[in-house]
């Protein structure tokens, strides 16, 4: 069923008490209410840390260059129960022809340098969806966030039931979106324990996980190996050169070029939001070594009971049979 059709939506479109709305257009502003805002996105019934300010704020500062803030916030009373973290930026299309863009914060203009945010969206408090997509909608259409050409809500969180509705609720003011998918997210639930995680494998996959590691073993030999997880500013700063470099390595085997750490502002993107995040268990950055050698490297980024993989890097030059990123 179409959404337009349902009750809920119906009452969503239904005329009542507005909450208060005001638009943000500095950066000491939307600084200053950083903690409000991390704490609407944890009270949202589907929190995602890439809409948190740790990490558009930081997009801020690296990448928001010619982005003119337009952050929508609404209120109950003094509760801040809704952002719409957007801004405007130029377009040049053919013909020099410059469209004013209104999108989210954390969409990237140069996708060679990008951060490649996602899951993005309006966020609500939990309770309030309903009607925090239908006065964000509404506030847009008026103009009240500027004047733009053309509207472009990319990389949203297909399971964000506030952007379900707003999708519905410009539909029925005579605006139908275009809905494109760009990529599928693969992911694995994982049960309580490494045993239980085995059991749920088909045999194929148990034996190539089990051979792997076996393998592995046998390659270390006298050598050794551990596990490093960075949890002290000279560890961070450790395992952060192995990602680069192991990252770097293996664009370079596979694809000719040495990957995203190559741009200097990427590289100082993460090493910001890691020096912030993983003290509050937010991101988790771990190594493997061989003896003194760094052989792979994960960064991954946390979200309540979801871990969302980031960047990734191994050496290319071990045996056929030895697969370090399997292990780690």
């Amino acid at each position: 069923m179409d959404l337009a059709e349902t009750p809920a939506f119906e009452a969503m479109a239904a005329p009542g008490q507005r909450l208060s709305f005001r638009l943000v257009k500095g950066q000491g502003e939307l600084f200053a209410i950083s903690k409000m805002w991390q704490d609407l996105v944890e009270s949202s019934g589907n929190p995602q840390p890439m809409n948190s300010p740790a990490w558009l704020l930081l997009w801020l500062r690296h990448y928001g260059a010619g982005a003119d803030l337009a952050v929508g916030l609404l209120y109950d009373g003094d509760q801040l129960v809704g952002i719409a973290p957007l801004c405007l930026r130029n377009y040049v299309y053919k013909l020099g022809l410059v469209f004013r863009r209104l999108q989210f914060l954390g969409l990237d203009a140069n996708e060679r340098d990008g951060v490649f945010s996602e899951y993005m969206g309006f966020t609500a408090r939990k309770g309030y969806e309903l009607a925090v997509a239908r006065d964000f909608v509404d506030h847009i259409l008026a103009g009240d966030f500027g004047t733009w050409h053309e509207l472009v809500l990319g990389a949203i969180d297909v399971d964000n039931a506030t952007m379900q509705m707003a999708v519905a609720a410009f539909a029925a003011r005579g605006m139908p979106g275009e809905q494109t998918g760009t990529m599928r997210g693969y992911h694995i639930r994982l049960p309580r324990s490494w045993d239980d995680y085995l059991k749920s494998l088909s045999s194929t996959s148990r034996y190539r996980l089990k051979n792997s590691l076996a393998k592995f073993e046998e390659w270390t030999g006298s050598e050794g190996w551990i596990l490093k997880h960075a949890r002290t500013p000279d560890d961070l700063k450790e395992g952060y050169e192995a990602l680069v470099a192991l990252h770097s390595e293996r664009w370079r085997v596979e694809g000719g070029e040495g990957g995203a750490f190559s741009s200097p502002r990427f590289t100082a993107f993460h090493w910001d939001y890691l020096t912030t995040q993983v003290a509050s268990g937010g991101a988790e950055l771990v190594w493997l070594k061989v003896g003194e050698r760094p052989v792979a490297a994960n960064y991954t980024i946390r979200n309540g009971k979801k871990v969302l993989a980031s960047q990734y890097g191994r050496v290319t030059d071990t045996p056929t049979r030895v697969r370090v990123g399997i292990v780690i």
